[in-house]
Formats: C-alpha cells, sequence, structure tokens
C-alpha cells in the first residue's frame, strides 16, 4: 500500500529526532505565518529549521504533510488546554460551572491563535478536517456528560450538548478571526458564560408552548 504523501514518513523514535522533527514543524509554522502557503517550500522551512532538505523528507512528503502533522499538533494542543482547565465542573454551582467552561474555551483558543487561523484555510487541503471534527465531538460528548450529571436539558442532552457546542465553536472561530484580543477581555468570557446560561436554562417565558406557538403563528410577542 502506498504511503500517504499528507502524513509523516517515518516516525522519530530517539530524542535527537523528535528534536529535529520539532524543529521542522515550529520552522513550518514560522514560513507559513510570514510568507504564506504559497511561498511555503520544503527548502525554507530547512533552511530555518538548520536541517539539511534529505533530512525533513526523512519524515515528510511534501509541504502539505508538514501542515497536516502541524494541524494535528496545533489541535492536540487546544485539547489539552481545554481538558486542563475544566476537572470539577460537575461539581460546582451552576454559574461558576458555566464560567469554568467558558474559561477552558477560551485557553484552548488562546493556544497560538495566529497560527490557528491560518491552519484553518488550509484544513481541506491536508485532511485536517478530520482532527477539527474529532475535536469537536469530543466537546460536544464532555458537554453532554455534564448535562446529564447536572441533570440539565433532560429531554436531549445530547442534541442540547451538540446545538452549544458547535454554536461556542463558531463564535470562538470567529473571533479569532476578527477580533483575537477579545479572547482575553473578561467582559467576552462574561457574554460567553450568559449564552450558555440563557441556552441551556431559558427564563420560563422561553420554555411555555404559547410562546413557541405566538412565535410560528407571527403574533406580537413583545408584550
Amino acid at each position: 500500500m502506498a504511503r500517504s504523501k499528507k502524513n509523516p514518513r517515518r516516525k522519530p523514535v530517539q530524542g535527537r529526532a523528535q528534536a529535529t522533527v520539532d524543529a521542522i514543524l515550529e520552522a513550518t509554522a514560522q514560513v507559513l505565518l510570514e510568507e504564506g502557503y504559497a511561498d511555503l517550500t520544503t527548502n525554507a522551512v530547512a533552511k530555518r529549521a538548520g536541517v539539511s532538505v534529505g533530512s525533513l523528507y526523512q519524515y515528510f512528503g511534501n509541504k502539505d504533510a508538514l501542515i497536516g502533522e502541524l494541524v494535528r499538533r496545533h489541535v492536540g494542543a487546544m485539547r489539552d488546554a481545554f481538558l486542563e482547565t475544566l476537572p470539577g465542573v460537575v461539581g460546582l454551582p451552576k454559574a461558576e460551572a458555566f464560567a469554568l467552561i467558558g474559561d477552558a474555551l477560551l485557553q484552548a483558543h488562546r493556544v497560538d491563535p495566529a497560527l490557528n487561523q491560518v491552519l484553518h484555510g488550509q484544513l481541506p487541503r491536508v485532511g485536517g478536517l478530520a482532527a477539527i471534527d474529532a475535536f469537536d465531538t469530543e466537546l460536544e460528548q464532555l458537554a453532554a456528560q455534564v448535562l446529564r450529571a447536572r441533570g440539565m436539558r433532560s429531554d436531549n442532552p445530547e442534541l442540547a450538548a451538540r446545538v452549544l457546542t458547535r454554536s461556542l465553536s463558531g463564535l470562538m472561530r470567529a473571533t479569532i478571526r476578527r477580533e483575537p484580543k477579545l479572547l482575553d477581555e473578561p467582559a467576552f468570557l462574561e457574554e460567553v458564560t450568559l449564552l450558555m446560561d440563557l441556552y441551556l436554562e431559558p427564563p420560563e417565558r422561553y420554555q411555555s408552548l404559547a410562546f413557541a406557538q405566538a412565535r410560528a403563528s407571527g403574533d406580537d410577542i413583545a408584550s
């Protein structure tokens, strides 16, 4: 079976080999950020990393393989940042739990937001969507576990978890693209927490069948 060009050719085993791969991927990130995809070449990466092109080709078949591995590493770092922030959320009061979940999401998306934005443009090309989808699925499963454990949205916690996490993921990615500094603003975390609170435990008025029927019929619901 032919080896995929989008995956590393050889797995680094020894510490020296791992250090070489780490240097190559760090150089890839630097060149990608500074020059863009069109000007990213294996020669430029090897020169920046201080290795020969032959050494680079021992591990990566082309520049898309470099970016694909960079995507997988970046997503892994985001996952680690999220999980490190999350322990103990089930046992916390609701307000603290929502704030902690929101903070965990922010921590995940604070992992090199500039690189995050650049890599997102390359996901289909390098097969990186699978890594993003796996991360999002894990978030959805964790959110569903929290909802079930707290007895929230008991009608369909899995669906509620999917809607919530996908909404928040879209919000985070749009923020990285347009206003990355917002990720560090306390007020932004407060708004994210409020969004979760209103969606998971909306005011009684919004839960009522009468409200849903009025909205469907187009009746005035502002009064």
